[in-house]
């Protein structure tokens, strides 16, 4: 299989019932801060993770999501896949 243009740093997937958003929520802002984000915003990255899943699990509760947490241009960026995409951008400082 061809590598990949961008470097993925963290990949999983979870169910998105209870308790998981809250665990992959916490597991992005601490990935955020590693990466360099200030406490501030690597908490609003948290809590908008698992509000997205919390509303992935309100409308398909055995929804399985895959996540992908990705460092590029200065952000890091949260790929949400669950059927539909979605993304979640947290600044990185220079």
């Amino acid at each position: 299989m061809p590598q990949s243009a961008s470097r993925v740093d963290l990949r999983l997937t979870i169910s998105a019932a209870a308790p998981y958003p809250a665990v992959a929520a916490e597991l992005a802002g601490k990935f955020a801060e590693y990466s360099g984000a200030l406490p501030a915003a690597a908490g609003g990255l948290g809590r908008a993770l698992e509000a997205s899943l919390a509303a992935i699990a309100e409308t398909s509760p055995d929804a399985v999501v895959q996540l992908e947490l990705l460092t590029r241009d200065g952000q890091l960026v949260v790929t949400l896949d669950s059927g539909s995409t979605r993304k979640l951008t947290c600044p990185l400082p220079d």
